[in-house]
């Protein structure tokens, strides 16, 4: 899930927007095809994936102002977050898989 929410949260610039439009379609296939995802787990890979993209979307009003004020072109900004964004993006997964685990183990 985490891998098909990252390009639609390219594509969806606002958290509520995106939400809205994911969600309702993700239920009727989870509730359609009996898949054994948890809610919890779908919202936690939504707001993981939400916060890694909104850091680095050139869609976004903050991010384009903070450059423009830094005087760096959006490359070099890119350039210099691509660390950054792999721990987290590493830490987001690694979270994801231990809640995995974890649910499993409840269960």
């Amino acid at each position: 899930m985490f891998i098909f929410f990252i390009p639609l949260s390219f594509l969806i610039a606002s958290t509520s927007g995106f939400a809205t439009a994911v969600f309702p379609l993700l239920g009727g296939v989870v509730i359609k095809n009996n898949i054994d995802i948890l809610a919890s787990g779908s919202i936690t890979t939504f707001s993981f994936t939400s916060g890694l993209v909104n850091l680095i979307t050139p869609t976004s009003g903050i991010v384009m102002c903070s450059i423009a004020v830094a005087r760096m072109d959006y490359a070099k900004f890119i350039k210099s977050m691509a660390p950054y964004m792999l721990i987290l993006t590493t830490s987001s997964l690694a979270l994801l898989l231990i809640g995995a685990a974890i649910r499993k183990t409840i269960v």
